[in-house]
């Protein structure tokens, strides 16, 4: 009864990783300007408590605590303590406490999960494209039980709705499905394709992983996602570089080029010029507190305010996941997280299948231009079972050996 029922809630979560319901809390320390600001509000969301299920089922192992781990303890103390708004620290170590715990959940519990994410995470890629497809249809959110999914309220005639230009073609209204923005879609979509793609190496006879390529890929170029599209456009260049394929590599070099030049002319002069107003606010920050930082969580407290383009910014974290952890937590704190990242063995990579590391290498790309990868809890979590895979494969190669 209780594999079964852990096996439920497996693929319950699998499948809904994209679906955003939740419930915010707004104390005081969430408002900037008497507005609530979503980056700084306490949420409990649907996947949470799926999470929370399978942690009273069974809670992992925890590591034993060896010097490393109490010097980052130490760091995460100051930086609470100093932190401008201590609680909204706090609250930002709980929720990655909380995920580091699931973590470890989900890699000693690969026996049982494996199979189940083999078949259900293409499935959340699927369905999250097809409702992708059915706004780029109407040109709105569809509605109904769909905000109860995450859906947001979507118009062509809304500010701060993402849409897209195409010459003489008009305007049209970019897809979010139910992710925060099309780019947080497209990333998700990314790292799906080439799981699925890694699924599909393992279980060759699995139908799912093949519906989750064709559908990831799809996703994709609807999303009009530049940063996603040059990722993936030099991943395929390295694929055909490794396996040494001629015309291959011709192919992939002309149409990554393409793609550069396609982002290059469809970009926005409104959104460049906000992402550099908030790469300034960045290394205001950081030239100011370059030890301590303002706090994990923060940083939106920095920029409400006019943006260059004559109108009132919408409050989020700068493009760029690096600036963003040093100006939040210090310079010190950055380098000694590096430092354990790599002590945990992240630099045996190169021995985990091409598709994990085209996945991770693709990860760290958007995030030079990017940060939902750590303020979407949807693409946080993706990236936990990306990390969880390649520690199963890393750990499968040392066995061969």
């Amino acid at each position: 009864m209780r594999l079964r029922l852990e096996k439920i809630l497996w693929s319950l979560l699998f499948l809904a990783l994209p679906v955003q319901t939740a419930k915010h809390f707004w104390p005081g320390y969430s408002f900037v300007n008497n507005l609530p600001v979503d980056y700084l509000s306490p949420v409990i969301s649907f996947t949470d408590i799926l999470i929370f299920l399978l942690l009273i089922i069974k809670f992992p192992v925890l590591p034993k605590l060896n010097k490393f781990h109490l010097i980052i303890i130490f760091f995460v103390i100051i930086n609470i303590l100093s932190s401008i708004s201590p609680l909204v620290t706090l609250y930002q170590y709980f929720h990655l406490a909380f995920y580091y715990v699931f973590f470890l959940r989900l890699t000693q519990s690969l026996k049982v999960s494996f199979h189940i994410m083999a078949e259900y995470l293409p499935l959340s890629a699927v369905w999250s494209v097809i409702l992708a497809l059915m706004q780029i249809v109407k040109q709105s959110s569809l509605g109904g039980f769909l905000p109860w999914l995450g859906e947001r309220p979507l118009s062509l005639f809304s500010l701060n709705i993402a849409k897209i230009s195409l010459g003489k073609l008009g305007i049209f209204l970019r897809p979010y499905a139910t992710f925060p923005h099309p780019n947080a879609m497209a990333g998700y979509l990314l790292v799906t394709y080439f799981i699925s793609l890694y699924f599909i190496t393992v279980n060759k006879k699995s139908i799912v992983p093949q519906l989750g390529l064709v559908f990831s890929l799809a996703g994709i170029l609807i999303s009009f996602s530049r940063s996603v599209m040059v990722s993936l456009g030099l991943a395929f260049l390295i694929i055909n570089i490794k396996n040494n394929r001629i015309i291959g590599i011709l192919i992939s070099s002309l149409a990554l080029l393409s793609i550069i030049y396609f982002s290059i002319n469809i970009g926005s002069q409104t959104s460049l010029t906000d992402r550099f107003y908030l790469l300034e606010k960045a290394f205001t920050i950081i030239s100011s507190r370059p030890l301590l930082g303002i706090g994990l969580g923060n940083f939106s407290k920095f920029v409400y305010s006019p943006s260059p383009t004559g109108f009132y910014l919408e409050v989020q974290p700068v493009h760029n996941l690096i600036l963003l952890f040093v100006s939040e937590i210090g310079l010190p704190f950055f380098i000694m997280a590096i430092i354990l990242f790599w002590r945990a063995g992240i630099y045996n990579i190169f021995h985990s299948d091409i598709c994990l590391q085209l996945s991770l290498m693709s990860v760290f790309l958007i995030s030079l231009v990017d940060h939902y990868w750590f303020t979407s809890d949807s693409n946080l979590l993706l990236l936990i079972l990306l990390f969880t895979l390649i520690k199963f494969d890393i750990n499968n190669y040392a066995q061969k050996s």
